[in-house]
């Protein structure tokens, strides 16, 4: 909030005021001399006369707020306007159940890659995202959005067993490809994550994969897990819950790399947690939203306020003068 003059060259008026005080204090002499006015100084002074006296200055401050009023003050706000085109984005997740390895202690596959995303998700505040699973076919948990507090909720409710085991990662992109196809975002991407070879599903990854390029969908392939021995949890009724060791990742590299390549994006191998964090972060920086700024202020007039003060100011000495302070020669 400032204030602003729209006619400032009235201001100059106001160099006039320093004259007008010297001229009350100093110039201006009585127009009646007295030969002796000691007999006077005693007497207190009467109301009228204090009113009389300070009758000057109500008029200088009067002229001070006519002059300002006809400067038109102005009460200013500054904006600023934050223009963005956001990014449209399918996050395509495996669910298979070898998702459930415990690759990343404490957590598994799954929840690690969950995690992972969530992050990304909430550093994306202006663009539409959606969720797809995949393992044994492809469906999608969350359409694009930009109510990120359903998604992330529909996120961490991903888990292995809500599809059939298996790996169709060419459904799980094109189910991505068609909730993209038609948005008019000027950029679109997928970022697919895998710990497998796709052996299931009616569309092939490369199939998909032309797909993607051909609506000029840019698509970012992840492989999750480690390599060699890792654990898997396996259930037993008597003896509860444990870890068996298993082989580790089987992922087909090369496919994820060729959709990669076809797309123009990029492929990323995490076999650590800080190496998953630091996938969704590269992508995170290579993927910016464009942000303007436009700046504007708007203006409130407020010259009335001052100019109607001023004639009241002016007016009370002459209206004083000629009612209750009339003087009768």
């Amino acid at each position: 909030m400032f204030l602003h003059f729209a006619n400032t060259l009235w201001l100059l008026v106001l160099l006039i005021i320093p004259i007008i005080i010297l001229w009350e204090l100093v110039i201006r002499k009585p127009t009646m001399k007295y030969s002796s006015i000691e007999d006077m100084k005693s007497l207190p002074a009467s109301l009228k006369l204090k009113m009389r006296k300070i009758f000057p200055w109500v008029g200088i401050a009067g002229v001070v707020f006519l002059v300002l009023g006809l400067a038109r003050p102005q009460k200013g706000r500054s904006y600023e306007e934050y223009i963005t085109k956001g990014i449209d984005i399918m996050l395509a997740l495996d669910i298979s159940s070898s998702m459930r390895c415990l690759d990343y202690k404490p957590y598994d596959r799954i929840q690690m890659a969950i995690n992972a995303a969530q992050n990304f998700i909430n550093g994306r505040g202006n663009d539409r995202i959606g969720l797809v699973l995949f393992a044994k076919d492809a469906f999608t948990q969350c359409p694009l959005t930009l109510d990120h507090e359903i998604l992330s909720d529909l996120l961490q409710k991903a888990e292995v067993g809500m599809i059939e085991d298996g790996t169709a990662i060419g459904m799980g992109l094109a189910t991505a490809v068609n909730r993209l196809k038609e948005s008019d975002s000027k950029s679109r991407i997928i970022v697919l994550l895998t710990d497998g070879r796709n052996n299931a599903g009616k569309i092939d990854p490369g199939t998909a994969s032309e797909l993607a390029k051909s609506y000029d969908i840019k698509v970012y392939t992840i492989g999750a897990g480690k390599k060699g021995e890792t654990l898997y949890p396996v259930d037993n009724r008597i003896f509860g819950r444990r870890y068996a060791p298993v082989l580790g990742v089987d992922i087909d590299e090369e496919i994820l790399k060729e959709i990669a390549n076809l797309t123009d994006g990029l492929y990323f191998r995490a076999e650590t947690p800080e190496a998953l964090s630091k996938v969704y972060e590269v992508i995170d920086k290579m993927e910016k939203v464009e942000i303007k700024t436009k700046k504007y202020t708007l203006y409130k007039e407020i010259f009335k306020y001052f100019v109607l003060t001023g004639l009241v100011l002016l007016l009370i000495p002459i209206i004083l003068n000629y009612t209750i302070l009339l003087k009768i020669p």
